[in-house]
């Protein structure tokens, strides 16, 4: 028959002390899982109102200026067009098309 060995109390809270220890060092070097740079690059260019590209997951492309962005979502305005309101989770890209700026309405 097996015999249970049960630790004492010192070696209890030096395990638990162990325990905290490991858990707080692994919680400081966790990455960082927001860093902004998405949020600063679309204000950016809606305030720039900077002409850009918005390539869709499924190949669809949009030429426009972002005139509003939310955390879900952006609307752009198409010339000529109405305006296309496209959720973050569809797009594959953004990029700059030209320097150009808009009027503001």
């Amino acid at each position: 028959m097996r015999e249970l060995i049960k630790p004492s109390k010192e070696e209890l809270e030096k395990l638990k002390e162990e325990w905290v220890h490991k858990s707080k060092v692994t919680e400081k070097r966790a990455p960082k899982e927001v860093t902004l740079k998405e949020v600063k690059f679309i204000s950016r260019k809606s305030e720039e109102r900077s002409l850009v590209l918005v390539k869709l997951k499924d190949g669809t492309e949009v030429k426009g200026w972002i005139e509003y962005y939310d955390k879900n979502f952006i609307r752009v305005t198409v010339e000529n067009s109405p305006n296309k309101f496209i959720f973050k989770k569809d797009i594959l890209y953004i990029a700059e098309i030209g320097k150009e700026r808009r009027r503001k309405f």
